[in-house]
């Protein structure tokens, strides 16, 4: 019996409830509407005998005078394109409290989802698709949480302080190479005479040292003073050695 509301061709159904409601609402503002223009017609029709009785006071206007008259058309206006369906508002909200007032009496508005109702004294099968609606800073929070928790997102800031750090140093000698180059470029010629003059003493006395024996050359062999260690020598036999 709990769940009977619930469905779609229940007299109690939420749906079914709006329905008859706005039917209701529709036929009352309809017949509202008639009612107003059979009260306009005959305000006009009591205007119109007023005028004509005043305007000729002399002459004495009998039923037969004014039934011989044009017929009253109750939607003159309408059909010239008026507007006389202002809303007389707080007649109808008079009628919306009573409607309510009784609605709520014989029970029908208790199934109705209305704003007034708080979501968490609701039963959970009519807050299922309520529950999945997150609000935005929720989603936001939640991103910034899964983004915190993302071992991807560790290494990628890992590897991205590496790089920085490898870039930075590239900079640092780059910019040591372009000071070093900066400070040849400086240089005056008679600094530069001087070292070439230096470097030309240097190369000088290594070659006098190589003459001299002081130094040996890496490719030239050492002589070995040992006869034992000696190789044979055809000096000593001149006759083997033609052949």
């Amino acid at each position: 019996m709990n769940i009977l509301h619930h469905k779609s061709w229940h007299v109690r159904n939420k749906d079914n409830i709006k329905r008859v409601r706005r039917d209701e609402a529709k036929a009352a503002e309809h017949e509202k509407e008639k009612q107003k223009k059979v009260a306009v017609a005959e305000s006009e029709a009591r205007i119109n005998f007023l005028r004509a009785k005043s305007s000729n006071d002399s002459q004495l206007i009998t039923y037969d005078h004014f039934q011989n008259q044009n017929h009253v058309n109750l939607f003159e206006k309408e059909e010239k394109g008026l507007n006389i369906t202002e809303k007389n508002k707080e007649v109808e909200e008079e009628k919306k409290k009573e409607q309510e007032v009784y609605e709520k009496k014989i029970g029908a508005l208790k199934y109705l989802v209305d704003d007034e109702l708080d979501i968490k004294n609701q039963p959970w099968y009519k807050t299922v698709g309520i529950r999945n609606v997150k609000k935005e800073d929720d989603v936001e929070i939640d991103l910034k949480h899964k983004r915190y928790l993302d071992p991807l997102k560790s290494i990628e800031e890992l590897t991205g302080e590496t790089e920085r750090k490898k870039l930075k140093k590239k900079h640092k000698k780059e910019k040591q190479k372009e000071k070093d180059k900066d400070k040849n470029r400086t240089k005056s010629i008679d600094e530069l005479r001087a070292e070439r003059i230096k470097r030309e003493a240097e190369e000088k006395i290594k070659a006098q040292r190589l003459i001299s024996g002081e130094i040996t050359k890496p490719n030239e062999p050492k002589i070995e003073a040992d006869d034992r260690k000696r190789k044979y020598n055809n000096q000593f036999n001149p006759d083997f050695s033609k052949f």
